[in-house]
């Protein structure tokens, strides 16, 4: 985030900067850290970027293998400005950046954690904390010289270009956890196809043979309709950017168990006759296939069938406790 280094001496000159050109990069600034870039220069102020933490890398060391490091030491890319001696008018460049200090934190904040989520290659990362260095740089100018319009607006695009890609890399993590959730129960319903008892796990006929299909496809089925429904809407999937990778992760995986365990459900409403009851028995092992795969698709099937289900069931108290009381 951004940092004031303090006063340069302005060799007399009221509100400039005399020195200003002297500040090279791979240098040291005034609070003893290396800088890695001069983004903006003036006569008033200037504008920078060090490494704080462990300072930059010798000369022969290229773009990519610098940040490589940076990211291993947990180093962090910081903005600071360098102010005239004056202290009115460093007072006043202070008063206009306060209005976006809060965004500039932020976004510093949001890149930080992009870089660092490992869903990024160095490449990558190195562009997004360059391009997002340079914009806020761009804005602190803006700022600074009392255009707090543009200078918020500024901010208020890379803030949505940077929350949109957070977002979607976390939404990410809930379909791989999906994805492997299905992979998983995939694998066991081809074994339990290839299974012996297959046979006994098959749906009766209306004719009262039997139809072409073992309960484990149901459940499969429940699966599928699941990732699905996670697939079709992912884009409005909530993401909550307080919890772990591996919480995260394990929110997506569960999500296919619970539609087999509803397609589960399914298949013990339907064979009571609690779901579907008056169905033409041809049509049955068809509705079997469908509902197994509502029960996945639908988070809210299953609870609101078992919720008709308790209203219709009658409870009564037995007889002797009646005549007891």
């Amino acid at each position: 985030m951004p940092e004031d280094t303090g006063a340069v001496r302005a060799d007399g000159a009221t509100c400039l900067i005399a020195d200003a050109r002297r500040l090279r990069r791979g240098e040291e600034d005034p609070l003893g850290d290396r800088v890695d870039r001069i983004l903006v220069g003036t006569d008033r102020f200037i504008i920078y970027s060090v490494i704080h933490g462990g300072g930059a890398p010798p000369d022969d060391e290229d773009e990519p293998r610098r940040f490589r490091k940076l990211s291993e030491t947990g180093d962090h890319v910081w903005l600071r400005t360098i102010y005239p001696d004056d202290y009115d008018c460093a007072s006043k460049l202070r008063a206009n950046l306060s209005v976006i200090t809060k965004e500039l934190a932020y976004i510093c904040d949001v890149v930080d954690s992009l870089c660092r989520s490992g869903y990024l290659d160095v490449g990558a990362s190195l562009s997004l904390r360059s391009r997002a260095t340079e914009m806020m740089a761009r804005a602190m100018e803006l700022a600074y010289e009392g255009h707090r319009k543009e200078a918020e607006e500024l901010l208020a695009c890379l803030r949505d270009n940077i929350t949109t890609m957070r977002d979607s890399k976390n939404r990410m993590r809930y379909v791989q956890g999906n994805l492997l959730a299905l992979v998983v129960i995939l694998l066991l319903w081809v074994t339990a196809r290839m299974s012996p008892l297959a046979t006994a796990w098959t749906i009766p006929a209306a004719d009262g043979g039997s139809f072409p299909l073992q309960i484990v496809d149901i459940l499969a089925l429940g699966a599928v309709g699941a990732f699905f429904a996670v697939s079709a809407s992912v884009s409005t999937i909530r993401v909550d950017h307080a919890v772990s990778f591996m919480e995260m992760v394990y929110t997506g995986f569960v999500r296919i168990p619970i539609g087999v365990i509803a397609a589960g459900v399914v298949i013990v409403l339907i064979s009571g006759g609690w779901l579907l009851s008056a169905i033409d028995p041809v049509l049955l092992p068809w509705s079997y296939l469908l509902f197994g795969f509502l029960a996945g698709f639908s988070e809210l099937f299953v609870p609101n069938a078992l919720r008709e289900v308790e209203a219709k069931a009658s409870v009564s108290s037995p007889a002797g406790a009646a005549s007891a009381s």
